[in-house]
Formats: C-alpha cells, structure tokens, sequence
C-alpha cells in the first residue's frame, strides 16, 4: 500500500449466475458478466472523529472500526442505504474483459450509470461526483461513517 500510494486497497469479485453488464449510456447493450473483478487502490486518506463502539454491552475505552464489504454497494453516499447495489461495477467494465478499472470509472459520466431513476443518491457527498471513480472515492470516505464502531464525522487528509 505505501509503495502504490493507496490510503485504503480493495480487491474482490462480484458474481452472479445470468449476470450481465450493460453500457452506461446504451443499457439496452449488454453481455453475459456472470462473473466481474475489481482491484482498487485509493490514495484518499480520511481521518475520522466522535468515534465510538456502538454495543453498549461491552465495555470498551478503544473503537476498532470494522467495515463490512456490503458497504460499497449502498445506493447513496454518507448515509446508510436499505438499497444494496453492485450492477455499477459489471456495468463499468467497458472493455467488458471480466474486470472493472479505476481507469474504466474515470472514464464514465456518473450522471449516465449513477442514476436517481436507477435508486442512487449523490447529494451526500463531501466533493462532488463527476464520474464513477468520484462516487467510489465518497464510497470510501464514509466507509468509517456507517462501520461497526460508529464514527460521527469524516475528514479528508
């Protein structure tokens, strides 16, 4: 991590029998994607305050945030979403090679796949969210927001 310069590296698959993806801005236009991965590494460093452990039941004078991967599929930004989505990272994968790129986020609109008509919420955000690649980047500052071991405000550095 301190060679690539990343505050925080993420590094997974989503998959799905009968999973597609479709181009942003033609959804109509897709391709089996049963399977899609994603390496990611972030250089946005967040420090966060008012933290506390949420149990009451154990005592505890330190907080241990623990983020829990369903994190980067909330619908909206800042804020706990009851909507849960992942259709952004295979339909993100332009060159449709079985792996979304940071490049590949920074190249699309988020207006076009980040859509209120497709269940997202933007207007959370600390910076604006010109592309996907923004929209992780929020994704990632409030990841501290919404973990186990709840903090009350966020920072960037």
């Amino acid at each position: 991590m301190v060679d690539g310069g990343y505050a925080i590296y993420v590094e997974g698959t989503i998959e799905k029998a009968g999973g597609m993806s479709c181009r942003p801005n033609v959804p109509s236009d897709c391709v089996p994607a049963p399977l899609v991965r994603f390496r990611w590494g972030l250089p946005h460093g967040v420090a966060y305050g008012d933290c506390e452990w949420i149990d009451p039941t154990v005592a505890n004078s330190s907080v241990t945030l623990t983020f829990p991967a369903v994190d980067w599929l909330h619908t909206t930004v800042g804020a706990d979403s009851p909507t849960l989505r992942a259709q952004w990272i295979a339909d993100a994968d332009l060159d449709r090679d079985g792996e979304t790129t940071l490049a590949e986020l920074q190249s699309i609109d988020a207006a076009t796949l980040l859509t209120r008509r497709r269940g997202y919420d933007l207007s959370g955000a600390l910076d604006p969210i010109a592309t996907v690649y923004d929209f992780l980047r929020e994704q990632t500052r409030a990841l501290g927001l919404r973990s186990w071991g709840q903090c009350g405000s966020a920072q960037n550095l």
